[in-house]
């Protein structure tokens, strides 16, 4: 139990200096919406076509990029069918109705990360692995990554839907707000509360023994 307890503060130096993991968690989940970025600028200035061509050629490198190493997000491909939807609705009609780009988009997102935990591969486990090496096998790392990616398909839906129907900004953006909040306070709360409760459990013998990450020193646990 002890020695649970003690990686926690070894840990805390090292996110002092490189800052909260689910922090940086959630900046790099945003390189996965970069050929989304790419589009909505050009979008906004009246250049769709631009825009869907631009997004659309970021996310086949991004694609290209991860095919080369062997792995493949579905939430990534959805972002990317999505734009390949997009251009040719644009070419052929350059004024959509409004919101219905946004809906595209925010629709593809949703049903990616829907998808990713269909699968078995939380979309934002992608993206947090690199901040919990170590961990990345453990239950508690998988149910975060549920909760916080299932979070994220309700509020994507969320947009589409208040996109289509013209919903006021506040109504619109405000739960993106909430859980940008979640997203980052979230995961750190639900992994004090998960090792809580594993503190508490009789079996707690079997656990598997973590691994440190960065180069640790060896620590002499007293007690354990």
């Amino acid at each position: 139990h002890q020695t649970y307890v003690n990686i926690l503060n070894i840990t805390a130096p090292e996110r002092a200096v490189h800052g909260s993991p689910a922090m940086m968690s959630f900046l790099r989940a945003h390189l996965g919406m970069l050929p989304m970025l790419a589009y909505l600028p050009f979008a906004a200035l009246g250049w769709p076509v631009a825009g869907a061509a631009a997004g659309l050629l970021v996310a086949a490198a991004r694609a290209a990029w991860l095919a080369r190493r062997g792995r493949w997000l579905v939430f990534e491909l959805a972002l990317l069918a999505a734009l390949a939807v997009l251009l040719p609705l644009h070419l052929a009609a350059p004024a959509l109705p409004a919101g219905g780009a946004t809906a595209v988009l925010f629709g593809a997102l949703a049903l990616g990360a829907a998808a990713s935990l269909l699968i078995g591969r939380p979309w934002t486990a992608e993206f947090s692995a690199a901040d919990y090496r170590g961990t990345t096998q453990t239950p508690l790392f998988g149910q975060v990554n549920r909760l916080i990616s299932g979070l994220w398909a309700g509020l994507f839906a969320w947009l589409a839907l208040t996109a289509l129907v013209h919903a006021p900004a506040w109504l619109h953006w405000g739960p993106m707000a909430i859980g940008t909040a979640a997203s980052i306070a979230g995961p750190r709360l639900l992994v004090r509360r998960g090792l809580r409760a594993m503190l508490r459990d009789p079996g707690a013998g079997s656990w598997p023994a973590p691994a440190l990450i960065g180069g640790a020193a060896p620590v002499r646990i007293v007690g354990a």
